[in-house]
């Protein structure tokens, strides 16, 4: 599974180089870990559950929903630096929602930073195998809608 996860992170970064708003999402960025812990950490989790601030200087956009099982519900979006020298596509954030725990997980996909694959990857597992099969299939799927979507772009 963990091979299923680094090839989608690999794959995505191969196929998601284009123009969204002004802002180039080219994916010679990598993902800080202050980023990795805006998305991971609670940060994302204010700003969507209490209306908190979102990070200065950064936006999100949502551009995948899937339903597993009626057991999750899985959220992508592109995560974008707005302003600066490392402007542009930084990560990505997924939002599950359990229907069964009524948890929200918040999950940051790096992108060009091999620390954080890892420490990405220990995340998935720590929330149990059903969580992490559904994650793997669902990441499966956002692979295939980016890779059609860009396709179908050309």
């Amino acid at each position: 599974m963990k091979k299923l996860i680094i090839l989608f992170v690999l794959f995505f970064n191969g196929v998601y180089s284009q123009n969204i708003e002004g802002i180039n999402i080219s994916t010679s960025n990598s993902t800080s870990q202050d980023e990795y812990n805006f998305i991971s950490n609670n940060g994302l989790k204010r700003f969507m559950e209490e209306g908190g601030d979102m990070k200065l200087n950064y936006r999100l956009v949502k551009f995948f929903t899937q339903n597993i099982d009626d057991k999750y519900d899985f959220e992508y979006y592109s995560f974008f630096k707005t302003e600066g020298d490392e402007k542009g596509f930084k990560a990505i954030a997924v939002i599950i929602k359990s229907r069964i725990t009524k948890k929200n997980f918040y999950i940051c996909i790096p992108l060009n930073n091999n620390s954080l694959y890892d420490k990405h990857w220990q995340t998935i597992l720590s929330y149990g195998d059903d969580l992490a099969k559904a994650y793997s299939y669902s990441t499966g799927v956002a692979m295939c809608k980016i890779s059609s979507f860009n396709y179908n772009k050309q």
